[in-house]
């Protein structure tokens, strides 16, 4: 029964962006297990920050992700492998970089990193847990905290009809 309820869910992968020069990648189940899905995986660059990358790699089921940068030059790359790992990540200001990397069964893991920090948390195995919180400039213990949530998926967005157009044929005389 578990595997039928695991292919007919369905992946999930969002990404926002509203600088200038990020990038962003969600893989999902790529090559991966054929009855893997279910998977959710959602990415935040916004509020002006520039040149920030994420990425998000999933292989399995029920794995969940989000990950948000709001600063400039911000990386951030997690990856899953198994099953219900979770992730949870945030860096608010600059030059930060946070690698998330999970192999196994029931990991959970949460980042927070406020600015100029590094981390990685890489887990194998399985009932692991991790919490990281760096703050750096400006940061404060008591009013910079965060939740590991995972918000719902958004309904997907209508994407209206392209109107019909015709193109003139570049070489009339061709054979």
């Amino acid at each position: 029964r578990q595997r039928q309820m695991c292919i007919r869910d369905s992946n999930y992968a969002e990404q926002n962006q509203n600088g200038a020069r990020n990038d962003a990648y969600i893989i999902q189940n790529a090559y991966g297990a054929p009855d893997g899905g279910g998977n959710y995986a959602r990415q935040d660059q916004m509020s002006g920050g520039d040149d920030n990358i994420a990425g998000i790699g999933q292989n399995g089921w029920g794995h969940k992700a989000y990950q948000r940068q709001f600063g400039d030059r911000n990386n951030t790359i997690s990856t899953q492998r198994g099953m219900h790992n979770k992730v949870n990540t945030y860096q608010d200001g600059e030059d930060n970089w946070g690698v998330t990397k999970q192999v196994g069964m029931w990991n959970k893991a949460f980042l927070v990193q406020k600015g100029s920090n590094s981390y990685m948390i890489d887990q194998f195995g399985n009932f692991n847990q991790a919490d990281v919180l760096q703050l750096g400039p400006d940061g404060d213990i008591y009013n910079d905290g965060e939740e590991c949530i995972f918000p719902d998926e958004m309904p997907p967005m209508y994407i209206p009809d392209i109107e019909h157009f015709n193109l003139p044929d570049i070489c009339t005389d061709c054979n």
